[in-house]
């Protein structure tokens, strides 16, 4: 909730909103890498406390940033007045058949490469980082056409 009140104070008082797209994007994006890399514990002490609570602030930061780039996105569109009503809903709609499409291929993707070794956790995390600045890149392209 934090981090999202300090993006949407942001964007209301020295970027705006289309300038947020994609600064609010990779932040999303390093908050869907996070849970992949955990913090440094001591291996002799019992240290499963720090597992959960770095679970527990990964996916909290990971919901509130996804939370705030979708309400952007669309109050965006919303408030675009040269769109029409049908062509808002296109938009979102096409916008959803994308995220659909897209996360099935990557999740296809995923599956076919690291479905053998499952112990091996370099490569599907160089897989994640990667996947995540190609979602860095799409979203500032996203921000340079909204704009």
């Amino acid at each position: 909730v934090g981090i999202a009140w300090v993006l949407d104070h942001a964007s209301a008082t020295t970027i705006s909103r289309e300038g947020m797209v994609g600064v609010s994007g990779c932040i999303f994006a390093i908050c869907f890498v996070a849970p992949f890399f955990r913090w440094e514990t001591n291996p002799v002490s019992d240290s499963s406390w720090m597992e959960y609570w770095h679970f527990v602030i990964s996916m909290v930061l990971y919901d509130s940033l996804h939370s705030f780039t979708s309400i952007l996105i669309g109050s965006i569109i919303t408030d675009d007045h040269t769109m029409s009503d049908q062509q808002r809903v296109r938009f979102m709609a096409s916008g959803k058949l994308t995220n659909l499409v897209c996360s099935y291929v990557v999740a296809r993707i995923g599956l076919s490469l690291f479905h053998e070794e499952p112990t091996l956790l370099y490569g599907f995390r160089m897989f994640v980082v990667l996947l995540a600045a190609f979602s860095c890149l799409l979203f500032f392209c996203g921000q340079a056409l909204i704009s």
